[in-house]
């Protein structure tokens, strides 16, 4: 899993998999891919009305908290998986499950509401 910065640049937005990668175990990829999609088009609508800074700002915040969002969650059901506790596949990602206290904390999805 990893999420590019900047997500945005002056005429370029990164959205689907040249935005943020997914653990393929969470089948979040083609969700969070679309998702990111809308939101990188309403911050290209966005910059076409001549509010490219805000529109920047706007997506880079809306795709981070959903990444944090992912880890978190990915973290959670990491650590939750109690039944092969020496195998190295399970092994290795709960050495990944060790993120930042912000992360585990993250907040809700953010919803398109009020986006534009």
């Amino acid at each position: 899993s990893s999420v590019i910065s900047p997500l945005t640049g002056p005429d370029w937005i990164a959205a689907g998999d040249a935005a943020c990668t997914f653990e393929p175990l969470s089948s979040q990829g083609i969700a969070k891919a679309l998702r990111s999609g809308c939101f990188a088009a309403y911050a290209a609508l966005d910059c076409l009305d001549g509010k490219a800074d805000t529109a920047r700002a706007r997506y880079e915040t809306l795709v981070q908290g959903e990444f944090s969002h992912y880890r978190a969650t990915l973290a959670q059901h990491y650590r939750a998986e109690t039944r092969w506790p020496t195998a190295v596949f399970w092994h290795r990602r709960l050495a990944h499950s060790a993120f930042p206290a912000d992360m585990r904390t993250a907040q809700p999805h953010l919803t398109l509401e009020g986006a534009r």
